[in-house]
């Protein structure tokens, strides 16, 4: 191409490369045929278009306003400490906990993630209620006493995280219409306010380790919410709006002082996992044996039971159930129904007797059965063929199975506190047997020779 401006020759010629990849242009400027100026320029056209289209990673911009809250905030680190800034798409914390302790995450030019834990705050910072963005805020592990009422401006929140520090209440937060995880455990809260109730966005609260006396009646209100953790409070009594949360699917009542679970709970048609354990239980409702997605964890150790209702033989995919350190002097028939355990602790009870039919659990992998008054166990316990561990440790024991070896899948055998004299020769056939503990047993000479065992550590 070329121009012809007050008798001047401007010239631009250019070379497509291969694969039009690249291009070279040519500059050249004459007058009176005689060259002024040449300039030639190699352009890699690929290398223009990944420059447009995959910006630097290292490079996170933010609003210059942003930017001087996040310089302020970071007045309130030591030296060492440094707010990493990281791109972030826009939903990807509304579940996920941050993996930096100390990190803003930033999508467009807005900071809409914070992570302060264990920086030894005594309060949130002012400049945290600067971000009005902000979805996720993450302060645990700190020492701070309270949450200052700024918290309600930040009215897209929807993770707050504040578990492990010394707050003993908490302010109104019914201005925080989009939050979906409250996680305020280890505090000091002897209360939960009403107004948690009206946040109906919430799938998971989570308040274990705190002194809470009760729970707001109210809490039916909350349609969404998926995993409730009350563990380690002082509860002794249980709203009946609690088991109006039909979409539950985790509830966790653990080590309060709850003497009784209503019939109620049967409209806790989802949970697949319940904990209420470490309380003063003497009876445990029938309808919980009619939770048909109770497939999870059911945990009952830690009280006073003495037996469970026939109706648990309707559990038959539950995979782990704890009855240890109760008061259960007979196997509960009811268990033999639960053909997918995979785990089932007994351990600390008034048993005398381990049934034959526990053979026939197939999937069992672990079986604790410590701390009984079991001088035998059943030959039929050799046909399960699936078992990792068994403890049998402080049971009276005065023998173990001459069968004991085909568990071939056994890597774990606690005999300690026994009054065996022997082991059958049987147990040298254990190959997978990483531990085998004896410790405090009187053996004689006539048991079994363990040296084959090479891969095994023996605690005699």
């Amino acid at each position: 191409m070329a121009i012809i401006l007050h008798g001047i020759h401007f010239s631009i010629i250019h070379f497509f490369g291969k694969n039009n990849l690249h291009t070279t242009i040519i500059v050249s400027i004459r007058h009176n045929n005689s060259i002024l100026f040449t300039a030639i320029a190699y352009i890699c056209i690929d290398s223009v278009k990944n420059l447009k289209r995959k910006p630097m990673k290292d490079s996170v911009e933010m609003s210059s306003a942003e930017q001087e809250f996040i310089s302020l905030l970071s007045h309130h680190l030591n030296s060492s400490q440094k707010i990493k800034k990281l791109a972030i798409a826009k939903t990807d914390l509304d579940q996920d906990r941050s993996k930096e302790a100390v990190a803003c995450y930033v999508t467009g030019k807005s900071v809409i993630g914070l992570s302060l834990r264990d920086l030894q705050l005594t309060q949130i910072p002012d400049e945290v209620f600067s971000f009005k963005k902000l979805r996720y805020l993450d302060v645990s592990g700190n020492d701070i006493t309270s949450v200052p009422a700024a918290l309600s401006d930040l009215s897209e929140l929807r993770n707050l995280v504040i578990a492990g520090n010394k707050i003993g209440d908490l302010p109104n937060l019914e201005n925080l219409k989009s939050l979906m995880v409250l996680d305020a455990d280890d505090n000091k809260m002897v209360h939960i306010g009403a107004d948690i109730c009206t946040l109906k966005q919430l799938r998971m609260i989570s308040i274990y380790g705190n002194k809470i006396l009760t729970l707001p009646s109210q809490l039916n209100n909350l349609r969404k919410l998926e995993k409730l953790n009350v563990a380690n409070n002082q509860l002794r009594f249980l709203p009946d709006g609690l088991f109006d949360l039909t979409n539950l699917q985790s509830l966790n009542l653990s080590r309060n002082q709850i003497t009784s679970i209503p019939p109620l709970i049967r409209k806790m048609n989802k949970l697949t996992m319940l904990n209420i354990s470490r309380n003063q239980l003497d009876e445990i409702p029938p309808e919980i044996g009619k939770l048909k997605s109770l497939e999870s964890h059911l945990y009952l150790g830690h009280n006073f039971l003495t037996s469970l209702p026939n109706s648990f033989a309707n559990l038959t995919k539950l995979r782990y159930i704890h009855i240890g350190y109760n008061n259960f002097e007979v196997f509960p028939e009811c268990i033999r129904k639960m053909i997918g355990l995979v785990e089932l602790r007994a351990e600390n009870n008034r048993f005398n007797h381990v049934p034959d039919w526990i053979g026939e659990l197939k999937n069992l992998r672990f079986l604790h059965l410590s701390l009984n008054n079991l001088p035998v166990i059943p030959d039929s316990i050799t046909n399960l063929s699936s078992l990792s561990k068994l403890t049998l440790r402080n049971c009276g024991l005065t023998s173990v199975p001459d069968k004991i070896g085909s568990l071939k899948k056994l890597r774990y055998l606690d005999l300690r506190a026994n009054i065996l004299v022997e082991l059958p020769p049987s147990i040298k056939s254990l190959s997978n047997l990483e531990k085998l503990d004896l410790r405090w047993l009187k053996l004689s000479s006539k048991s079994a020779d363990l040296s084959t065992l090479s891969n095994c550590t023996i605690y005699d």
